[in-house]
């Protein structure tokens, strides 16, 4: 949890949803403060602060990843943005499976849903009913997911790059540039 340094801090935290499935946070926290540890072309503007100060942020690793134990790596696989490349890549996805299983690790309980229960249960034991979320990619789809419900209410749910279920082997970037679509119809609809 980073702190909000703000004179009058507003009571409602930014929940940080990274990206992936697989993806990590905790350990790039410091490069969404300072972004001079950004590699970029010479001569192209500072990365504008989306980490703002008025409100405590909240990273975590999701279930699996990163920090997070049991952590579900399959390094061996190459994904484009989730999805398999290559009949052999399907091959080592199963054995992967196979191996994880094999540990004892119910793969059933490593999706959206379960790390929206996650969020649930990690703003209960913060004690706090309103926050906001902020969805990164794979972090979108644990958005949707995530019903506050009884007394809990988000506010606000920012979500970047927006990714939608793809089955393995499509095009992809075929999918992602429909899904811009429907998300910039979505937009244009809002009576700003």
């Amino acid at each position: 949890i980073v702190k909000a340094t703000a004179a009058n801090p507003k009571p409602d935290p930014v929940i940080f949803l990274h990206g992936g499935p697989g993806g990590s946070v905790v350990d790039s926290v410091p490069f969404l403060f300072d972004d001079s540890r950004v590699v970029r072309p010479a001569g192209a503007p500072p990365l504008p602060p989306y980490i703002t100060d008025d409100r405590d942020w909240i990273f975590f690793d999701q279930r699996g990843a990163g920090l997070g134990q049991p952590r579900l790596d399959c390094g061996e696989v190459q994904l484009t943005d989730s999805v398999l490349v290559s009949d052999a890549d399907v091959a080592l996805t199963d054995a992967c499976h196979q191996r994880l299983a094999a540990a004892g690790i119910d793969l059933s309980q490593f999706n959206a849903h379960a790390v929206a229960a996650d969020v649930a249960d990690m703003r209960r034991v913060l004690g706090f009913d309103r926050f906001n979320l902020f969805g990164v990619s794979y972090g979108s789809r644990i958005a949707f997911a995530i019903r506050p419900g009884g007394d809990a209410l988000f506010l606000l749910a920012f979500l970047q790059a927006l990714q939608r279920q793809a089955p393995p082997r499509i095009d992809a970037w075929t999918g992602r540039l429909a899904g811009f679509d429907a998300a910039m119809a979505a937009i244009g609809a809002v009576d700003c």
